[in-house]
C-alpha cells in the first residue's frame, strides 16, 4: 500500500509498504485469473485474507496495449483494483545497480525493485490528487497512442539481440566458459540479499546453451517478467519455458520465489490460499 506525506518544502513523499505474500503475474496469468470468475474470486479472496500485495510491471502494461478486447482489459483492471497492488521495476540492470549502491552504503533505503517513478510521474501530472488507483495509471498509459512505441521497442530489441546471440553460440571458447559457469553456479548461493544478478547471468547462459531457442520480442517480455519478480516476490506465475529455467537454475526457496506456470495455475492459487509468512511458526 502507499502513503503520501506532505513535506515542509511543499513536495510530497510517496512510501510503499508490502503485504505478504508478494505475488507477480505474467500477462497470461493476469488474463486467465481476471477472466475466469472462480479463479478471480479465489485469487482476490486469498490475497485479501492474507493481506498480500500484487505487483505489476510496465511490461504488463505494454502487453495490454496489444490487446483489443476492451471487456477483457476492464476485467484485468478490476482485478488490479480488487487487491493491494503496486508496480515492480523489472529492468534487472537498474535493480542490480540499486543493489550495488546499498552494498556500498549509498542507497536510499528503498526496496531496489520498487517502481515509484511510474506512479510519481502520473501523480505529478495531476498535481497529486487526493485519491487515485493503480488502474488509473494503467488506463492513462493505455489511452495514449504515443505509448505504442513501447510495443515496437521489444521487437527492435529482439532484432538487435539476435545477432549478438548467434555470435555467442558460434564462439566455442565462450560457450565452454558458459557451460563451466553454469555448473559452478549451481553450487553457489546468491551474493546479495536478492538473487537478481544470479538469475540474470544464468538466464543468458540458458539462452546461449539452448541453441535452437528463438528469442523474439515475446520471449524478451517473458525474460523480463522472470528475473526481478522471481528475486523479489514470494509467488510468481510465469510462462512454462521460464518456469522451467527457474527450476533448473540451482536457486531454491527462500532465495527466490515459488514459481508456477499455466499448467500449475491451480497449485499457484492454492499456494496463495495456504501462504504462511516465514516469520510465523507452523
Amino acid at each position: 500500500m502507499f502513503e503520501t506525506t506532505k513535506l515542509d518544502d511543499g513536495t510530497s513523499l510517496l512510501v510503499e509498504t508490502f503485504g505478504r505474500p508478494i505475488v507477480y503475474l505474467d500477462n497470461w496469468a493476469l488474463n486467465d485469473i481476471a477472466t475466469e470468475s472462480t479463479l478471480c474470486s479465489r485469487f482476490t479472496s486469498a490475497m485479501t485474507s492474507k493481506a498480500g500485495t500484487l505487483r505489476i510491471s510496465v511490461s504488463n502494461t505494454v502487453e495490454l496495449l496489444k490487446q483489443t478486447d476492451a471487456h477483457q482489459i476492464e476485467q484485468i483492471l478490476r482485478l488490479i483494483d480488487a487487491v493491494d497492488t503496486g508496480f515492480i521495476n523489472i529492468n534487472f540492470q537498474e535493480v542490480i545497480m540499486r543493489e550495488n549502491q546499498i552494498v556500498t552504503g549509498i542507497g536510499n533505503g528503498q526496496n531496489p525493485s520498487e517502481d515509484l517513478a511510474t506512479i510519481k510521474t502520473f501523480l505529478l501530472a495531476l498535481n497529486w490528487p487526493k485519491s487515485w488507483t493503480i488502474s488509473d495509471i494503467v488506463r492513462h498509459v493505455l489511452s495514449s497512442n504515443d505509448n505504442m512505441v513501447f510495443v515496437q521497442s521489444y521487437d527492435s530489441f529482439a532484432d538487435r539481440m539476435d545477432t549478438f546471440i548467434r555470435g555467442v553460440r558460434t564462439d566455442d571458447k565462450y560457450m565452454k566458459k558458459s557451460c563451466a559457469r553454469s555448473r559452478a553456479a549451481r553450487r553457489e548461493k546468491p551474493k546479495y540479499g536478492a538473487a537478481t544478478r544470479e538469475l540474470a547471468s544464468r538466464s543468458f547462459d540458458f539462452i546461449f546453451q539452448n541453441k535452437e531457442m528463438k528469442m523474439p520480442g515475446k520471449e524478451w517480455h517473458d525474460l523480463y517478467h522472470t528475473i526481478v519478480p522471481t528475486a523479489y516476490c514470494d509467488i510468481v506465475f510465469l510462462d512454462r519455458r521460464w518456469a522451467t529455467f527457474v527450476s533448473q537454475s540451482g536457486l531454491t526457496l527462500p532465495a527466490i520465489a515459488e514459481v508456477f506456470s499455466r499448467q500449475s495455475l491451480e497449485a499457484g492459487i492454492a499456494a496463495i490460499e495456504m501462504w504462511t509468512s516465514p516469520t510465523e511458526v507452523l
